[in-house]
């Protein structure tokens, strides 16, 4: 077959692909990324009547979140999954992310000294049986729509967004991982990749590029394994807007990782506008079409 000559459906019209969205395991933001009309975001502020309650992607924008708005912070409760069930959001009041309307992103901050925003799901079985593992061929990639605002960043490393072991008594950033991360030993927010394998002995790997950018930006970790010259190695590659900035490998990674559960957030002064996952690796093209359509927001 010539892949350059177009494809027609039996009625003649040319067919259409389906876009890079649709392919995400799962995909959640402030921006009705299917068109659904499906409620994308459920706030909460102390001051409005309700409390909280549910918005889809045009009322926030369209005068409806302003109306309810009185006064005061509004904050994240949860995120819904728009392609999948698996929802982000935090039970707990003082965890919650803001929501900021300038800009329709949701902000992390420190609450207390001790305590940064964050946004999780349940554990999942379905997310495990999918991204469990550091075998050969495995493959998972994580998409960020962000931008670094006012605010200490702190000097150790954290996670803006990720995939992790579901239990586990320490920081996020200890557990098993795969995950986006600011940090790099540096107050200057650098953007990396970084992922622990359980086995053996909770080994870590983070590779670390640019400063975070002011303005909204396409940030996508992919976290590979595969042979390479007679062994095998764990690739861990970072593309900002479409290009590669990260392309780095490793064999200090075992094949041990619980992952069941992805966290956005437990960073601070950072927003962001999406986040997406994909148990495939992008083409070039699927990382610029995806660009495109992330960036068409921002």
């Amino acid at each position: 077959m010539n892949l350059n000559t177009p494809l027609f459906s039996s009625g003649g019209s040319p067919m259409a692909f389906p876009k890079i969205t649709e392919s995400a395991y799962g995909a959640w933001s402030t921006y009705d990324i299917y068109g659904t009309g499906n409620d994308v975001i459920r706030l909460r502020n102390s001051s409005s009547t309700p409390t909280e309650r549910d918005f889809t992607a045009t009322e926030l924008t369209d005068g409806t979140y302003s109306s309810w708005y009185s006064s005061g912070t509004t904050f994240v409760t949860k995120m819904y999954d728009q392609k999948s069930s698996n929802d982000l959001y935090h039970p707990a009041s003082g965890s919650q992310p803001k929501y900021s309307s300038s800009d329709n992103t949701v902000e992390h901050f420190q609450p207390s000294q001790y305590t940064k925003s964050n946004l999780f799901t349940n554990t999942s079985t379905d997310i495990a049986n999918t991204f469990d593992g550091n075998e050969i061929d495995s493959v998972t990639t994580l998409v960020m729509s962000a931008k670094k605002i006012g605010g200490t960043l702190g000097f150790s490393d954290v996670n803006a967004f990720g995939l992790f072991e579901g239990f586990s008594p320490t920081a996020y950033i200890n557990r098993g991982h795969r995950a986006i991360v600011i940090g790099g030993g540096s107050f200057t927010a650098k953007v990396g990749v970084s992922m622990r394998t359980e086995t053996p002995s909770y080994v870590l790997f983070e590779q670390f590029e640019n400063n975070m950018s002011s303005s909204l930006t396409t940030y996508t970790g992919l976290f590979t394994r595969r042979p390479v010259s007679g062994s095998t190695v764990t690739d861990l590659d970072l593309y900002e807007n479409a290009t590669q900035e990260i392309d780095s490998n490793t064999t200090t990674l075992g094949t041990g990782i619980n992952a069941d559960k992805f966290v956005f957030g437990d960073s601070t002064a950072f927003r962001a506008s999406t986040v997406m996952a994909f148990n495939k690796e992008l083409t070039a093209t699927e990382h610029s079409e995806l660009h495109s359509i992330l960036s068409a927001n921002y």
